[in-house]
């Protein structure tokens, strides 16, 4: 089943492998999906332009996996949790 990770738009280090793997962060992408549709959660595609432009989920803002640490204050600005997800 596909999921996808939450993290604090506050935190603005690298996960840790043990944090990757820690499955309450992780929650179904139907959940995901209901969130986003509710606007009660920030979503951001971290995969490559191409494919956020082939297909993304609702409402989600594209910044590139390269480039989410300098995007942190504008994500803390929108003062949501933030979800994340790639392929």
């Amino acid at each position: 089943m596909p999921t996808a990770t939450t993290t604090g738009a506050a935190s603005a280090r690298e996960a840790s492998e043990a944090e990757l793997k820690d499955s309450s962060l992780r929650i179904p992408i139907e959940q995901l999906v209901a969130l986003a549709s509710t606007g009660t959660v920030t979503v951001v595609d971290v995969r490559d332009e191409d494919s956020f432009v082939a297909g993304h989920i609702p409402a989600a803002i594209w910044i590139p996996l390269s480039s989410v640490e300098r995007g942190v204050e504008q994500l803390r600005a929108l003062g949501k949790p933030v979800v994340t997800y790639c392929s």
